[in-house]
């Protein structure tokens, strides 16, 4: 399954915090594909990821149906009734990721998993290895550049 990784890039490390790992404290990854969950109990799953815009359109939308279930329509309500909950499966996860762009969370990456955990796991290993080879390239092309400048300058510095 592949996730979508977002995180507060502007996060600074807790104080004390000397590997700065806290600054990973708001990482989330997001699932691609359909929620079953949110097609088997939506008011739950919308709960539990604190969708609260949608929880509330929802009940709305339940209430309205619930509602025309006691007119002479009760046949196409009761199959009406299901449409909430089919976006919900095809749509959940977008929801949680317009979610996470909303309180300020940016898309940092996308891994290939088999699991939540797993997916943050591969991140973390994945930025460690960009951040350490950025850190080496940094300074190789620092000290190329410095050893450039006095072996190739047009005229050299005479030390006197």
């Amino acid at each position: 399954m592949i996730y979508t990784l977002h995180m507060n890039r502007d996060a600074e490390p807790v104080a004390g915090d000397r590997t700065g790992e806290s600054r990973f404290d708001s990482l989330i990854a997001i699932p691609e594909g359909k929620v079953t969950w949110a097609l088997i109990a939506p008011p739950i799953w919308l709960a539990y990821h604190k969708l609260w815009w949608v929880f509330s359109l929802y009940c709305l939308a339940a209430f309205f149906f619930l509602a025309l279930l006691a007119t002479p329509f009760f046949l196409v309500t009761a199959l009406m009734g299901g449409l909430p909950g089919l976006y919900l499966w095809l749509e959940g996860h977008q929801l949680r990721r317009n979610r996470a762009k909303e309180i300020g969370l940016h898309h940092v990456g996308t891994v290939e998993a088999t699991g939540e955990k797993e997916a943050l796991e591969r991140f973390l290993v994945q930025w460690k290895e960009a951040e350490i080879e950025s850190l080496s390239s940094a300074n190789f092309a620092a000290k190329t550049l410095e050893s450039d400048n006095m072996a190739f300058s047009l005229f050299p510095e005479t030390s006197s």
